[in-house]
C-alpha cells in the first residue's frame, strides 16, 4: 500500500503563529499537544516562488528545497518546528525530517 507524507509538526502553543504567517495551511491540532500541516507542492512553490530557487533536492526530501528550508527556518522564529516526509510504494520509499527552532535547522 502507497503513501506519501509532506507535514509541518510544531507544539500546540506555537502552531498558531504558524496558522498566522501561513494562512493557507490546513491545519489540526491534536490532543497531544502538537499542531499539523500538511503541505504539498503547489503551497510549497506558492511561497517559494518569489524566491526563484531552483527545485533541487537532496536524497532524502522530495520536497525540502534550498528555499523551503529557508522558509522553514523563517517560520520557525519564535518557536520551533519539524517538517517530515516519507513516501513508500510496495515497501520501498524513504523518509527524512528537518527540526527548525527560532529561525535556525537544528
Amino acid at each position: 500500500m502507497p503513501h506519501c507524507i509532506q507535514i509541518i509538526v510544531a507544539p500546540a502553543e506555537f502552531a498558531d503563529s504558524i496558522r498566522l504567517r501561513w494562512s493557507r495551511l490546513a491545519s489540526l491540532r491534536r490532543e497531544s499537544g502538537f499542531g499539523l500541516f500538511p503541505v504539498d507542492y503547489q503551497l510549497i512553490d506558492e511561497k517559494i516562488a518569489p524566491l526563484m530557487t531552483p527545485r533541487a533536492t537532496s536524497n532524502q526530501f522530495m520536497f525540502l528545497t534550498p528555499a523551503f528550508e529557508q522558509y522553514l527556518g523563517e517560520l520557525s522564529i519564535g518557536g520551533r518546528l519539524a517538517y517530515l516526509e516519507t513516501e513508500y510504494w510496495g515497501g520501498t520509499g524513504g523518509q527524512g525530517a528537518a527540526a527548525y527552532e527560532n529561525g535556525n535547522f537544528s
